[in-house]
């Protein structure tokens, strides 16, 4: 479990160092240090995966969505240094990017809802859906 905090260390400092070089105006190091904050989240996620042992199917929506997550931010941060064709087609392929990750969480959202609404009818239980998650 100590890999889930040292990746989420790793990413909270990345993601300052993205921060700094952004004010800088150094967009090349603010890339780099952008995707190296993604590329920890994504480990953290796989940390916990393996620390915890949860479901593989989850697994896979977190670590797919968080992947396309990644690939959109370095498809739009690389436009930047593109031009014409080739700069509006990273700025399409990243936007795609990004949605396909939000439909994936979608997804993952609807699946453990109705999971979870199928483990409530089976438990026969007389308490309210809500109250069983929040409670």
């Amino acid at each position: 479990m100590h890999l889930v905090y040292i990746f989420a260390g790793l990413s909270v400092a990345f993601a300052a160092l993205c921060a700094a070089f952004h004010l800088r105006g150094k967009l090349y190091l603010k890339t780099v240090f952008k995707s190296a904050a993604s590329l920890a989240f994504i480990a953290a996620a796989a940390a916990a995966y393996f620390a915890c042992g949860s479901s593989p199917r989850y697994f896979v929506f977190v670590i797919s969505a968080l992947s396309l997550g990644l690939l959109g931010d370095v498809l739009l941060a690389v436009n930047v240094f593109l031009k014409g064709k080739k700069k509006s087609l990273a700025e399409l392929l990243g936007g795609a990017a990004f949605l396909a990750g939000h439909a994936v969480y979608i997804a993952f959202f609807i699946t453990c809802f109705f999971q979870l609404l199928n483990a409530h009818r089976n438990s026969r239980s007389s308490r309210p859906l809500c109250r069983g998650i929040f409670n």
